[in-house]
């Protein structure tokens, strides 16, 4: 195929002949020897098996053909151009922001493995984390204010206009300080749980629904304790340091201080509590690299989210930008 055999150069020179007007005048734009003109030109007109330029006294024209392919190849070299300056841009510190809504899940969880992973790939890129309940992320997304929202799956009539892309399911479970009266029992006795405080998410409607299906499961609809209600992980740890409260919270929001030992999991079957935990995005959003290379972030995190001592590939390893439309 003839194009397979089309080299950069040979649009290149072709280009600098048409609009200096001549071999002569197109050697010193493209810094080559008459001759290396010539022959590039004549090595393109070979591979294409017609003449694209009369040369003469008067200058250098294009044939017939030679005006069929003129645009052709100054809208190759001009995507070409784009596509460089894109990649370039993506890159300065200047274009390369990206403003991600986390649900505290996340926040704690997945993305600091995804931005490291981002700042690992691109040294310039400054992510702005923003957390908060899963409605007031989603109105902000809608405003446009932040990029994408990285949390539990919304209710469907708050996913108008928006997609979800989905990365895993996360249960919700109980937890507790490390040496609390309840940490160690396997099974755990569910009858006990009224006699603790609890500490209860307020989020999104379905996150709502999700936790109080699993509070009506073990029975504690009627006999619930005195509560406290809050979806911040600083205040929920130290107050669980302090107190035999039980807390009631997505999977991933104390992982590092469950394996650390700090915080404890009841033994508790919470399975069937499971939430989606997704990427979500505006349908209409404009498309940048950024935001693109920040999704590829958060999928790779997603992957590895069941090996936590693993938050990158080695380094000599590129993961992110294979595959990204800059």
């Amino acid at each position: 195929m003839a194009a397979n055999r089309l080299k950069l150069r040979h649009l290149r020179c072709f280009m600098a002949v048409f609009r200096s007007g001549g071999i002569s005048a197109a050697s010193e734009v493209l810094s080559l020897s008459q001759p290396a003109v010539t022959k590039t030109l004549k090595e393109l007109e070979s591979i294409l098996g017609t003449r694209l330029i009369e040369r003469g006294r008067g200058g250098a024209k294009l044939t017939i053909q030679g005006e069929v392919f003129m645009p052709r190849a100054a809208a190759c070299l001009m995507e070409l151009d784009r596509a460089v300056d894109t990649v370039m841009a993506a890159h300065s510190r200047l274009e390369w922001h990206v403003h991600v809504g986390a649900m505290p899940s996340s926040e704690t969880g997945l993305l600091p493995a995804a931005v490291n992973l981002v700042q690992r790939e691109v040294q310039t890129a400054i992510v702005k984390i923003s957390t908060g309940p899963l409605r007031y992320l989603v109105e902000k997304l809608q405003e446009d204010t932040i990029d994408l929202v990285v949390g539990h799956m919304p209710a469907l009539d708050e996913m108008v206009g928006m997609s979800f892309e989905h990365l895993y399911v996360e249960p919700f479970i109980f937890v507790v300080r490390s040496g609390h009266p309840l940490a160690d029992a396997h099974p755990c006795d569910i009858s006990l749980l009224k006699n603790y405080d609890m500490v209860l998410p307020e989020n999104s409607p379905s996150d709502n629904a999700h936790v109080a299906r699993l509070i009506a499961s073990i029975g504690l609809v009627d006999d619930i304790p005195d509560r406290v209600v809050s979806m911040a992980p600083a205040f929920i740890r130290a107050f669980l340091l302090e107190t035999n409260a039980i807390s009631v919270v997505p999977a991933g929001v104390f992982a590092r201080e469950i394996a650390s030992g700090e915080l404890k999991e009841l033994a508790i079957d919470t399975s069937h509590s499971v939430s989606p935990v997704g990427i979500i995005r505006k349908d209409d959003a404009e498309y940048k690299p950024a935001i693109e290379v920040m999704v590829r972030a958060i999928q790779t995190a997603a992957r590895n989210r069941l090996a936590p001592d693993r938050w990158a590939p080695p380094k000599d390893t590129p993961i992110l930008l294979e595959g990204v439309a800059l």
